[in-house]
């Protein structure tokens, strides 16, 4: 079984998720950027597909004011494991059509890390759509 590398846009959103937790203030700035874009529910990037929120620019001026008040962290790190554990609950959710936590197979989150490599700490996964 071949294991994952990052794609470009995995690299970018690494990139960007470090940012925010090295320069929060600097993230948040930079984020302000993009409120030009906002018009009501909707973000209208330029080439880009438009996109639908629910709540608009008020969640977003809550995010960007939650980052700018944020102290810095350290920077993650690529762990091609987690990474190919994270994908292949990814794959079995979409052939299965469950969500959460748990796998097609029963597997939890720290059984499918398990499958590729040693975890002195404890593990946990984040799920978003």
């Amino acid at each position: 079984m071949s294991l994952v590398n990052l794609s470009e846009l995995d690299n970018d959103v690494l990139t960007e998720l470090c940012r925010a937790r090295t320069d929060p203030q600097g993230f948040a700035n930079s984020m302000e950027g993009f409120r030009k874009y906002y018009k009501g529910n909707r973000v209208y990037l330029p080439d880009k597909p438009i996109l639908q929120t629910q709540e608009g620019i008020s969640a977003f001026s809550e995010a960007v004011n939650y980052v700018k008040n944020q102290k810095s962290i350290s920077r993650l790190e690529f762990c091609r494991g987690l990474t190919q554990s994270a994908r292949d609950h990814l794959i079995d959710q979409s052939v299965s059509g469950r969500t959460g936590h748990n796998g097609s197979d029963g597997s939890s989150p720290s059984n499918r890390a398990s499958r590729y490599g040693t975890w002195l700490i404890t593990t946990g996964e984040n799920l978003g759509n």
